[in-house]
């Protein structure tokens, strides 16, 4: 029996048992990943057990391990205000994920208590069908100005970054919008701080604007930045710069 089996079955163990003590008091400290290898091998009504007891903690990145499915089952066992606390935790793909499989009740309910501006994007996100690039995107991305300076940039960067999911390449826009460039985080990092950015982008050969999801037309899969060139849909509005 290997180690994540025999915790399995002191969760199991405890889960039959009377109490609601959290579930680490048993299995010790667990990761995200190691408790979704747990919670998908429980049947569905000691899942439901379980959603109470898990750490609260560690819940978000938990249920970003777990199948959408399996998200859903423990989001609702969790009373309402915590389980808009969890979907607000979540990165916006994560949590459009978990809610197409809710009851489009709980959903809705679950909807209504995220913050205006947070509640309208998962909104837009889930009218795309899951299957295409508009239903796996997340709509969160990094971009800075060619103003900047390479220590400005990364300033920048800094901040934005906490609320983009990843940041393996920024953005170069102007002033209304206007999709510039790409900038390498390498050669941003590399470059003496008083660089300016816009001598260490890549240059689009087009001119882009990009706008806020919500205004994208419906089949639209371009999201916020939209690269010309490679539009699938032919969607986007640009003009030759």
């Amino acid at each position: 029996m290997t180690a994540l089996e025999g915790q399995l079955d002191e969760v199991r163990r405890a889960l039959r048992e009377e109490g609601t003590a959290p579930l680490d008091t048993v299995t010790g400290p667990l990761g995200a990943a190691e408790w979704a290898w747990v919670l998908v091998r429980l049947p569905s009504h000691e899942l439901r057990e379980a959603a109470l007891r898990l750490p609260t903690a560690l819940l978000p990145e938990i249920v970003a391990e777990v199948p959408p499915r399996t998200a859903a089952e423990l989001a609702e066992q969790l009373p309402p205000p915590q389980g808009a606390a969890l979907l607000r935790a979540l990165d916006p793909d994560d949590a459009v994920d978990l809610l197409a499989h809710l009851r489009a009740g709980a959903a809705q309910e679950l909807l209504g208590r995220l913050p205006a501006e947070q509640g309208a994007r998962l909104r837009q996100l889930l009218t795309y069908p899951p299957d295409t690039a508009g239903g796996r995107m997340t709509p969160q991305f990094v971009a800075v100005q060619p103003h900047l300076s390479a220590d400005q940039a990364i300033g920048a960067i800094r901040q934005a970054a906490r609320e983009a999911e990843t940041v393996y390449s920024v953005y170069v826009v102007d002033g209304g919008g206007a999709f510039l460039g790409i900038l390498s985080l390498r050669d941003l990092v590399l470059a003496p701080p008083e660089t300016p950015v816009r001598g260490l982008m890549t240059p689009t050969r087009s001119r882009c604007r990009w706008t806020p999801i919500r205004r994208w037309p419906r089949g639209c899969w371009c999201a916020s930045i939209c690269w010309p060139s490679r539009c699938w849909t032919r969607r986007a509005t640009w003009s030759a710069s």
